[in-house]
């Protein structure tokens, strides 16, 4: 009764202190904002910092978030029982802080291994949130933490109510302990039973890859498994890539008398090829893909295998009979796409432009709704420059951009037909097509190039306008007047959703501010004002990747005719100084251009320092491991995977490796952003190739596709912020 009183006596203190004020959205993110006192230290864990801001501040305008604030300051300095009274209030105070309140509550009792105290909070959380996502989040903790923690909590009645059961780690655990009972006591029959019914090949998924894991030819019997069984884990070893247990697997089966009659011969002989394929065993699939295609017909998959292995033995020529077999027998696969892709460009490789015009011409005509048509009619009007017929360059560059305006290709369309313009002297006609380049797409690769035209043909140089002179309200303007007129305006209820995602950004919870803020990006698209309101506030609360997504979204967003001279602000978005310390740091250890970091950054990572990629490279620069292991030992320093993680390791061996490729490649910055995503040896292959072309040229005939988009992003990002530096932005 004495500390429900006490309670009641500090809450009332608190409200004399704190009046409770009707909060608004404001209408310009602003970290100096009153209720924003004291966050940017919180964010940067300089508690005793922030708690004096705090305290200072005389100007509260919310003070349900200022005893948010505090409970997250006295977390910091853990400090438990003020921060669990602080957030108590702000919950009580308000509802919308409740369930985050409880969050950090339920944080702070298990910090103090309270887990069935720490579980409790998290399910007031999770019924107090609207949001779905979120709760489903909270349902997730709640259950990690009932199973780390499965000892020391029990059973808890209410916890498989909420949170349900994990059906895949239920499975996982209790089919492993099936098998090794079983092999334990030596039944045979009945692990066999198991695993014929485990491993049905219309089951395949992650679990039984799990289980293919713990099963290994290296210790258990073969004996004990029909030659069915053994053939069907050859199978599942197969779909879960792990290719050499899947021969040993098949070996086994075939060492059987009754494999013939256990294993059709048809399956067997297409899974041999498709195993000796992975196995790069390309003789073998050679042998066995013939042999199956001349017994049982041609199938798809083994007719595009045919073709690959041939070309990795280096026989173009019986490589080509089975590309063209597979675009006679099977049009309409997508896989044909690409191989035609491929017979194109080897044609155009080979200087043959009249026989990869007409592979090109299949592409955007036949399959024009493909992946490729695009990129097809591009290289079919680019092949006639190669060929120096400028004036039918022309009126196909042309017929392209009335096709195909909003093509990723169209910047590049517009160059290369200025380009034909100055090669036949129609230099007006130059002029224009470069001057609206600019103007469109002013931060492009091809407007950079479009400039050096210009000076080719006697203008000065025109840089990247940007403008500098509006403040932060008047970039607010500007937007405002570049934006349509059906864009949708934030309802009260968004509002105030609105000012919740910042308050949560303001003190670092950033995942939780994606949450709530997510649907604005989707919902209010064409809100240019509340997109940069959104990246602002991504970005003054340190989570870059989110802000540069934001603005880049906003970029293709704001009209072409206003796109010109935008606000440095927008820029400031749009080609972010992140981590610049760290940056500046190693660019000059290794005497290298901090602009070209940045750059490369910018394209491989988006400013995340966590990102993988599906190939598994790593961090903000994409680094691989076996490429951070090289460069460990180049520094003769030991490798940890996990500090490629770490921006300050991460950016140290990006810089180290950007200028081991400058030096191979004697200074030439597009081979060393090349070999930085293809590989060096590829870019040494392509300037053997191609170093002749000329750098436009050379540039369009970099081999791989997403290497060719690469550097040209790189390249634009890069002059972009040269330019930016030198207007001292």
């Amino acid at each position: 009764m004495k500390q429900t009183i006490y309670t009641l006596i500090i809450y009332l203190q608190i409200l004399l202190l704190f009046p409770c004020q009707i909060y608004s959205a404001t209408t310009l993110v602003n970290e100096n904002r009153p209720e924003w006192s004291g966050t940017k230290a919180i964010r940067d864990a300089d508690f005793e910092k922030a708690l004096s801001e705090i305290q200072a501040d005389t100007n509260v305008t919310d003070t349900a978030f200022n005893m948010f604030k505090l409970g997250c300051v006295y977390h910091g300095l853990e400090d438990w029982s003020k921060a669990l009274f602080y957030f108590k209030m702000s919950a009580r105070m308000s509802k919308k802080y409740t369930p985050f309140a409880y969050e950090r509550i339920g944080d702070i009792e298990l910090a103090q291994k309270r887990y069935e105290s720490g579980l409790k909070a998290y399910r007031v959380a999770a019924r107090k949130t609207e949001l779905m996502p979120y709760r489903y989040v909270l349902h997730k903790k709640m259950y990690s933490v009932a199973m780390k923690h499965a000892e020391a909590i029990g059973k808890i009645s209410w916890l498989e109510e909420v949170v349900g059961e994990d059906e895949e780690v239920m499975l996982d655990t209790g089919m492993k302990d099936i098998f090794i009972q079983l092999l334990e006591a030596g039944k045979s029959k009945e692990l066999d039973s198991a695993l014929l019914k485990f491993i049905a090949p219309s089951k395949y998924n992650e679990v039984q890859c799990y289980i293919c894991s713990f099963l290994s030819t290296d210790y258990l019997n073969d004996t004990m498994f029909s030659t069915k069984t053994l053939y069907l884990l050859s199978k599942l070893s197969y779909t879960c890539k792990q290719y050499k247990k899947s021969s040993d697997w098949l070996h086994k089966a075939l060492d059987r008398k009754d494999f013939k009659k256990a294993v059709s011969r048809q399956n067997f002989i297409y899974h041999r090829v498709v195993l000796n394929y992975r196995l790069k065993n390309y003789n073998k699939v050679i042998k066995w893909g013939t042999k199956y295609d001349k017994t049982y017909g041609s199938d798809p998959g083994l007719v595009f295998i045919l073709a690959r292995s041939y070309r990795s033995l280096g026989k173009s020529k019986q490589a080509a009979h089975w590309y063209d077999k597979h675009i006679k027998l099977f049009p309409n696969l997508s896989k044909t796409h690409d191989i035609i892709w491929y017979r194109a460009w080897q044609k155009e490789d080979a200087n043959q432009f009249e026989a990869a015009r007409k592979f090109y011409r299949t592409l955007f005509k036949r399959y024009k709704h493909g992946s490729k048509a695009d990129d097809a009619y591009y290289r079919y009007a680019l092949s006639y420059c190669k060929e120096r017929n400028y004036k039918t360059a022309i009126k196909a560059f042309s017929m392209f951009l009335k096709k195909c305006p909003y093509s990723t290709f169209s910047a590049g369309a517009h160059f290369w037909r200025a380009k034909s313009y100055f090669a036949i002297k129609q230099f007006d006609n130059a002029k224009e097509v470069c001057q609206n380049l600019i103007r469109t797409n002013p931060a492009d690769y091809y407007a950079y190039r479009a400039r050096e035209l210009l000076v080719l043909m006697g203008d000065s140089y025109s840089a990247l306008r940007v403008d500098t002179a509006r403040s932060d309200d008047e970039a607010f303007l500007w937007l405002d007047s570049v934006t349509e007129d059906t864009a949708k305006h934030l309802s009260g209820n968004d509002s105030a959703r609105f000012y919740l995602g910042s308050c949560l950004a303001a003190v670092g919870m950033l995942d939780q501010t994606e949450l709530v803020l997510e649907p604005f990006e989707i919902s209010y698209g064409k809100n240019l004002l509340l997109q940069y309101e959104l990246a602002r506030l991504y970005q003054i609360s340190n989570n870059p990747a989110h802000s540069f997504r934001v603005a880049k979204r906003l970029s293709w967003r704001i009209p072409e005719e206003a796109r010109s001279c935008m606000p440095s602000q927008i820029y400031s978005l749009l080609y972010p100084g992140s981590y610049m310390s760290i940056i500046q740091s190693s660019a000059e250890i290794n005497k290298i251009e901090p602009e070209l970091v940045s750059s490369i950054i910018r394209q491989e990572s988006i400013f995340n320092p966590t990102i993988v990629s599906p190939a598994g490279a790593i961090g903000l620069m994409q680094i691989m491991p076996y490429t951070g292991e090289e460069i460990a030992k180049d520094l003769k320093e030991t490798f940890v995977l996990d500090s490629l993680y770490y921006p300050s390791v991460n950016v140290r061996y990006g810089s180290y490796y950007i200028k081991k490729l400058l030096d191979k490649f004697k200074g030439s910055i597009v081979l060393a952003v090349a070999g930085y995503n293809g590989g060096p040896h590829n870019a040494k292959k392509w300037n053997a190739q191609n170093s002749d072309d000329g750098f436009d040229m050379f540039v369009e005939d970099i081999g791989f596709s997403e290497t060719r988009r690469y550097v040209k992003k790189v390249l634009g990002n890069y002059w972009t912020y040269r330019a930016l530096k030198g207007i001292g932005h």
